[in-house]
C-alpha cells in the first residue's frame, strides 16, 4: 500500500469525550491501545485528527462514557487513504446513531451496523461461565452469528477492497473459533465424557496459514496461539481448571514454542514473532518468563524466521527484550524537580518499577518489594529500587506519591508527554507494573519477571 495520511473528523450532536485509539500495528504491537491514543472533547466545533505516514491496515476504536456499554468501535479497520467525517447523534434512543461521510464510509458504516454482532459472538463463552446456556448451545449460537456476521460482509463485498474483505473474513472466522475454543475448554473440565470429541475436534491437522493474513488479522494469530496453548497445557495437565486457559504457571514460553515447531512454516513463523513482540502482555498468561528461557526462544526464532518482514520485526523486538542489550536512557523528574536519569545510576544495579495511577496490581507490587525485598538490600549501596510513575501531570504524581513510593526507593516522574520522551513507546509498555532489571552497566538483565524470588535470584541477593 502507498504511504497516506489518514484524517477523521468528529462532530457530535452534544457535548462529550471520546477517547480515540489508533493502533498502526494491530498484530505486531502489544501496546492493544495502539500507538496513537488521546481522548478528544466534541463540544461546538468540529475536531480534526489526522495520522501521517501510514502504509498499511490499521485499527481504529473509540470509547465514550456517555455511550452505552463503553465502546463504539472496536479495531474498525483503516485503510491508509481513508478521510472520513464521522458524526455521532446522542440523542436516539435506545442507542445512540452514527454517520459517515467521506472517503471510505460505507466500510465504516458496515462496521457500525455489524458491531454488536462481534460482541455477540464473544459473549457466547461468557454465557457459558454465567450459566445461561449449555455448552452445546453456546456453540451454536457461535455458530450462528458467525455465519449471520459473514453473510453480511460478503453481501457488502464491492464496497470493500480486497485486502480489507479478506481480513474481515479473517477476523469474524478467527473470533468465532476462539470463542469456540473457549467454550470447548471449559467443557473439558466439566465433562470427562465429551475430552475425547473435544481432543479430536481441537487437535484436527493445522491449516496453513495464509502470509498476507497472518500481517493483518491479529484475531487469527490469536486464535492459533490459543490453540496451541490449549494444547500444551492439557497435555501437562489433563485436570486443568478452566481460568487456567488464561492464566496458568503450569506451562511457560518453551514449552509453546516447543509446539510452535511442529507446526506448517508459515504457521511457525508468524507464532514466534507474535509471541515475542507480545511477550510482556502474554506473560500474563503464565507468570513470568525467566531470562534463559527467553535467549533459547529467541535463538530458536532467530533460526526459524526467514521472512523478510518478520525478520526485521524479530530484530527490532530482540533488541528491547533480549538479556545483555543495553537499556535505552530514561528520563524522568524528582520530587523537587531535578532531572534523574537512567545513565546517572550507572554502576549500581537498578530494579525500575513503573507504574500508573489507580493500579492494584502496581501497590500489590510495591507491598511484596517492601516486605520481601526491602529487608535483603537494607545494607547494599549497589542497588536502587527506581519508582517512575507514568501519571498524567507532575503535580497528581506528587500526590501520589505517599501510597505509590516508600523512603528507600528513589522516585521519578516520567513526562510521557514530553516529545524527547519516548522510553514507554520503545518498549511498547501497554500494561502495569512493568519490572525492568538491569545491571551496572546499563545492560538489561530482564523485563519480563516480576516474582520476588526470581528477582533477588538475578540481582544476585543472599536470600
Amino acid at each position: 500500500m502507498a504511504q497516506q495520511d489518514v484524517v477523521f473528523v468528529f462532530t457530535a450532536d452534544r457535548p462529550d469525550s471520546i477517547y480515540i485509539s489508533f493502533n498502526r500495528e494491530p498484530v505486531f504491537n502489544e501496546s492493544l491501545m495502539g500507538d496513537a491514543f488521546r481522548t478528544i472533547q466534541l463540544k461546538h466545533n468540529p475536531v480534526t485528527i489526522q495520522f501521517k505516514n501510514v502504509t498499511k491496515l490499521s485499527r481504529l476504536s473509540l470509547t465514550s462514557y456517555g455511550w452505552p456499554g463503553n465502546f463504539i468501535a472496536t479495531n474498525w479497520i483503516v485503510e491508509p487513504e481513508d478521510s472520513i467525517h464521522i458524526h455521532i447523534d446522542f440523542s436516539q434512543k435506545p442507542e445512540p446513531a452514527m454517520k459517515f461521510y467521506g472517503r471510505g464510509s460505507p466500510k465504516y458504516q458496515l462496521a457500525f451496523e455489524t458491531r454488536k454482532l462481534n460482541e455477540q459472538i464473544i459473549a457466547t463463552e461468557f454465557e457459558v461461565y454465567d450459566n445461561v446456556k449449555s455448552h452445546n448451545q453456546a456453540y451454536r449460537d457461535a455458530g450462528s452469528l458467525e455465519w449471520q456476521y459473514l453473510n453480511k460482509v460478503k453481501t457488502n463485498k464491492k464496497l470493500l477492497s480486497p485486502q480489507v474483505y479478506q481480513t474481515w473474513l479473517a477476523d469474524i472466522q478467527a473470533t468465532a473459533d476462539l470463542a469456540r475454543l473457549h467454550i470447548r475448554s471449559h467443557q473439558w473440565t466439566t465433562n470427562q465424557q465429551m475430552r475425547p470429541v473435544i481432543r479430536k475436534e481441537l487437535l484436527k491437522a493445522p491449516l496453513k496459514m495464509d502470509v498476507s493474513l497472518g500481517s493483518t488479522s491479529r484475531a487469527l494469530l490469536q486464535y492459533h496461539y490459543e490453540l496451541l496453548k490449549w494444547k500444551v497445557l492439557q497435555e501437562h495437565d489433563p485436570e486443568y481448571q478452566y481460568y487456567e486457559l488464561s492464566y496458568t504457571l503450569k506451562i511457560t514460553l518453551d514449552d509453546l514454542f516447543l509446539e510452535f515447531q511442529k507446526q506448517p512454516s508459515t504457521n511457525q513463523q508468524f507464532l514466534m514473532v507474535y509471541s515475542l513482540v507480545n511477550l510482556h502482555t502474554l506473560q500474563q498468561n503464565f507468570g513470568e518468563t525467566h531470562p534463559d528461557i527467553l535467549q533459547k526462544c529467541l535463538g530458536i526464532a532467530e533460526q526459524t524466521v526467514t521472512g523478510i518482514d518478520l525478520k526485521q520485526r524479530l530484530k527490532e523486538t530482540s533488541q528491547t527484550i533480549r538479556p545483555g542489550t543495553i537499556v535505552k536512557n530514561l528520563v524522568t523528574l524528582t520530587e523537587v524537580g531535578d532531572t534523574l536519569t537512567l545513565s546517572m545510576l550507572r554502576g549500581k544495579k537498578v530494579l525500575l518499577d513503573r507504574w500508573i495511577a489507580n493500579c492494584t496490581g502496581c501497590l500489590d507490587f510495591k507491598k511484596e518489594m517492601i516486605e520481601q525485598l526491602l529487608p535483603k538490600i537494607k545494607e547494599r549501596d549497589d542497588i536502587v529500587i527506581w519508582s517512575v510513575g507514568s501519571v498524567k501531570d507532575f503535580d497528581y504524581w506528587k500526590k501520589l506519591l505517599p501510597t505509590n513510593s516508600h523512603p528507600d526507593f528513589v522516585s521519578g516522574w516520567l513526562d510521557k508527554q514530553s516529545n524527547s520522551n519516548d522510553w514507554e513507546t520503545f518498549y511498547n509498555i501497554s500494561y502495569a507494573p512493568f519490572i525492568m532489571l538491569i545491571d551496572e552497566e546499563g545492560k538489561l538483565i530482564s523485563s519480563t519477571v516480576r516474582n520476588i524470588g526470581t528477582i533477588i535470584e538475578l540481582l544476585k541477593i543472599a536470600k
